[in-house]
């Protein structure tokens, strides 16, 4: 297309906004750029490996390799079963025969689990102590079953660690298999009435 004769030239298109020319960016924080990525990665790469390790380690106070778990899920669902489909109630003798009943079905899971392949037993540290604690458990209940044979109505006691609390809740935090309640209330119908 050409112009007319005697017209100035058009002028070069603009666009209609250009952005300000960036600004000076002095050497100093370029370095410091630098070194605040090197870091993050570093912080990044350590998390990320501490969190590997401590996975990969045995975790204190709480059973957590599958073999072990898969043992514990069928020796407690047919420990609870049993269990809770005994009712402690009657007389004394009553009350005893099935206090006797629901301890030997946890005795059971215990004498079961403390069976497992020592390999396997000792891929788990909290195992042991764990398998402890149902014992003591148990010992307790029975202590409590010889004040009914004595003619007493005592009330149960549960075993307590070694900052005061009640075992029931480190056993329930360890593994994967919760008390039931019908061992934690071992009265007739649950309820204590001392």
């Amino acid at each position: 297309m050409s112009q007319p004769p005697g017209l100035p030239s058009y002028p070069p298109p603009q666009p209609a906004w250009t952005p300000p020319p960036p600004l000076p960016v002095r050497r100093g924080w370029l370095y410091v750029t630098i070194i605040a990525t090197v870091l993050s990665a570093l912080a990044i790469g350590a998390l990320v490996t501490l969190n590997v390790v401590m996975w990969s380690k045995d975790q204190p106070g709480i059973i957590d390799d599958p073999d072990v778990i898969d043992a514990m899920d069928t020796e407690c669902s047919l420990m609870t079963f049993t269990v809770d489909s005994i009712a402690v109630y009657g007389s004394a003798d009553d009350q005893v025969d099935a206090l006797a009943d629901q301890d030997a079905a946890v005795l059971s899971m215990v004498d079961n689990l403390r069976a497992l392949p020592d390999a396997m037993r000792a891929s788990d540290e909290p195992l042991d102590a764990w398998l402890d604690d149902w014992e003591a458990l148990v010992g307790a209940r029975q202590d409590y079953a010889e004040n009914l044979l004595d003619g007493e109505r005592g009330v149960f006691t549960m075993p307590r660690d070694d900052d005061g609390d009640e075992i029931w809740m480190r056993m329930d935090f360890a593994g994967y298999c919760e008390v039931p309640e019908s061992l934690l209330f071992p009265y007739p119908g649950g309820v204590s009435d001392a």
